[in-house]
């Protein structure tokens, strides 16, 4: 008798492992599906706003900034304060240009909302593809040279124009996954952001 017990304890300990090792996971063709699924879902929204703080880091310089983005279609405006009140931007554009606006009364234009940013602070930073990013994901037209997503499709890290962008958490916003926790660098600058509001059915431009 001691020995059947051993036996029938052998086999449950056995089954039990077998069932563990056994879990579904998603293969990579159904987390890519997730994933294009998802972007689609975000592309059809227009609206939004992101706010959050962003810390930036260069060489030479750094900077703790709060930040505000709102998108309405191709129009799109990026707020960025200097606690303290040491001063202020404002980016405001759609795809024929972009305005920059100082707290010093300073107000400039270009084509490049990235090259004006950069003559105005010194921090150079891909603009034009910041509205997909900051909602977790790739910003079409452009090579993805690398990838890595969680069970759910969601981009945990990727390589795009040079950048390197890591998603560290998301939170679920209505319907949607949205980042909440990123991290960018390329170009010699490093940015963290932490989104702490997504509003995804208005935006004042």
């Amino acid at each position: 008798m001691p020995g059947l017990r051993r036996l029938a304890l052998i086999s449950l300990v056995t089954g039990l492992i077998a069932g563990c090792a056994t879990v579904p996971d998603r293969d990579d063709a159904e987390r890519e599906a997730l994933l294009e699924e998802r972007t689609e879902r975000l592309e059809a929204v227009s609206v939004w706003q992101a706010s959050g703080r962003a810390g930036i880091t260069t060489p030479d310089d750094s900077a703790s900034l709060s930040m505000d983005w709102r998108q309405a279609g191709e129009a799109y405006r990026l707020d960025l304060r200097a606690p303290m009140g040491a001063g202020s931007f404002r980016l405001q554009g759609d795809d024929q240009g972009v305005v920059l606006q100082t707290s010093d009364g300073v107000t400039d234009s270009a084509a490049d909302p990235s090259e004006l940013l950069f003559r105005y602070t010194g921090f150079d930073l891909p603009v034009a593809v910041l509205p997909w990013w900051l909602r977790g994901v790739p910003a079409p037209g452009m090579e993805v040279t690398s990838m890595e997503l969680d069970r759910q499709g969601r981009i945990e890290r990727m390589e795009q124009a040079g950048w390197t962008i890591e998603y560290t958490a998301y939170d679920t916003v209505g319907s949607l996954d949205l980042p909440v926790r990123l991290f960018l660098e390329g170009e010699g600058v490093r940015l963290r952001a932490h989104i702490r509001d997504w509003d995804t059915g208005d935006s004042d431009i």
